[in-house]
């Protein structure tokens, strides 16, 4: 398995960063598990199942030495993994990753910490809980609901402080290419609560071609 995320992240006030961006071209291996046989057909009321799927992924650097925007901070080799949970009762859906570890060594370019001192600084551990999205499948083709995160950056081994950001809104999933195994999903994302970090509106979109 291997991907590419792109997207927009509001750039800090008054900063001069694009907001549009690319993080984590990353290289991935997931494995699907049925925990419940699938019962009915998808798309009717009668359906039914839930698969697990533990997945784990190494990300390499996106080569962006900005401050703030969508792919900011994270031009350096990491390391995630979780698992996974897809849950359908009828025509509700929902994807659901419990706790996701996330682990972002040192920066590949340097940071100016003062007229005459520059560093290659280290994420560390990052941990992502309750990343989940729930909707209703209004048709055929198109799945509407909600999506939420709520991160907790630096943890450990960060040469950052301990920060929070809890994040929620509106999410879709295009169902209309699965002929073709092609998938495609949005998300408009809204802080409700952040500390140390500043308050961000996050426009992703993710294209998924399984094979």
């Amino acid at each position: 398995m291997q991907g590419f995320y792109g997207g927009y992240q509001t750039p800090a006030h008054g900063s001069q960063d694009s907001g549009w961006g690319a993080a984590l071209p990353e290289l991935g291996l997931e494995y699907y598990y049925q925990i419940v046989q699938p019962d009915g057909k998808f798309g009717t009321p009668e359906y039914r199942t839930w698969w697990i799927s533990p997945y784990v992924t190494m990300n390499a650097p996106n080569g962006s030495s900005k401050s703030s925007g969508f792919g900011a901070g994270s031009n350096q080799y990491s390391a995630s993994a979780t698992v996974n949970n897809y849950v359908a009762y009828g025509l509700w859906h929902a994807t659901i990753a419990p706790v996701t570890a996330l682990y972002l060594f040192r920066n590949r370019n340097e940071t100016s910490m003062s007229e005459t001192e520059n560093a290659r600084l280290r994420g560390g551990l990052t941990l992502v809980l309750m990343d989940m999205a729930a909707g209703y499948q209004i048709r055929d083709d198109l799945i509407v609901g909600v999506h939420h995160a709520f991160n907790i950056y630096g943890v450990k081994d960060s040469d950052f402080p301990r920060a929070t950001e809890g994040m929620v809104g509106p999410t879709f999933t295009y169902l209309g290419f699965a002929k073709d195994n092609l998938y495609l999903a949005g998300t408009l994302d809204v802080d409700y609560h952040h500390h140390n970090t500043p308050r961000n509106v996050a426009l992703n979109f993710m294209l998924v071609k399984s094979f």
